[in-house]
């Protein structure tokens, strides 16, 4: 079985179109989509003209075969993950100012505000990330690979 895998997708149309096309032409059986479906962050992404968050989830939906969520996605529907890596976070996380967020969090947590352009979610947007799972176990000619962005 051939997979083929995307990431980190930032919201640019123009370099997942690409990317697809290219796995298809290597014929994957399944398209795996590990996250950071949308996100821009401004410092670090020079495509500003192709970002289209609707288009790329639309794509994504389309195309990859399992999809799991990523850390921009997360934060881009004030959703908490589930597995913190060690890090306790409040339930009012998102309700807290960003200066007692970067206190409480003692720079061991990225905090988006500072550079992050807010994703242009439908609410249909916001239901499909809401219900990607943070990982999958996936069993593949009976190999067990976990998908996972972290």
């Amino acid at each position: 079985m051939k997979l083929g895998f995307i990431s980190d997708i930032h919201e640019d149309i123009k370099r997942l179109e690409q990317a697809l096309k290219i796995l298809k032409s290597h014929k994957c059986d399944k398209i795996i989509c590990l996250g950071d479906i949308v996100g821009y962050s401004v410092p670090y992404y020079g495509f500003l003209w192709s970002r289209n968050a609707p288009e790329v989830i639309k794509l994504v939906k389309k195309n990859c075969d399992l999809v799991v969520v990523g850390n921009h996605d997360l934060f881009a529907i004030k959703k908490l993950p589930k597995n913190k890596a060690g890090f306790k976070y409040p339930k009012d996380w998102y309700a807290l100012d960003y200066w007692k967020r970067k206190t409480l969090s003692k720079d061991k947590v990225w905090l988006y505000e500072y550079n992050e352009l807010p994703s242009l979610l439908t609410k249909a947007d916001e239901k499909f990330i809401d219900r990607l799972p943070e990982y999958i176990v996936g069993n593949f000619d009976g190999v067990k690979i976990l998908l996972s962005h972290y």
